[in-house]
């Protein structure tokens, strides 16, 4: 695992300079409306893969704290961080782009998740060719 991995933010306290994001991201995971999908888009190392992983966590934690934090202790939790979770599917798109690597994403898509929410974290899906499209 590398650095940028290990130092990542594991909870929405965590994070810093998202400040808006964040508290409307909590409010959503509280009220259980988080929508089906969400967007997140900025400039390279705004967080959002850390904030992808941390929604993740937050939507699929057994001990969710009153302020919609996850609590990063439960086995979803564990799982979720250690990247073997079956609920949360990650998919670096700039390596992954053809249409044999959406297809297998359909594919893992149709599988009833272990956890509350099935997550699909498209990482750099800009990067998708036109056929995967």
């Amino acid at each position: 695992m590398s650095l940028y991995n290990d130092e990542r933010p594991q909870t929405f306290k965590q994070v810093v300079g998202q400040r808006t994001v964040i508290k409307q991201m909590r409010r959503k995971i509280m009220e259980n409306r988080f929508p089906n999908t969400a967007l997140l888009t900025g400039p390279r190392g705004t967080g959002k893969t850390t904030c992808a992983r941390i929604i993740a966590k937050a939507l699929n934690c057994e001990n969710l704290s009153e302020e919609g934090e996850p609590c990063c202790q439960c086995a979803s939790c564990l799982a979720i961080a250690s990247e073997t979770s079956p609920t949360v599917v990650e998919m670096d798109s700039a390596t992954h782009n053809g249409v044999e690597d959406v297809r297998a994403l359909v594919e893992k898509a149709s599988f009833i998740p272990a956890g509350k929410k099935k997550v699909f974290i498209l990482d750099e899906v800009h990067m998708f060719s036109s056929q995967a499209w």
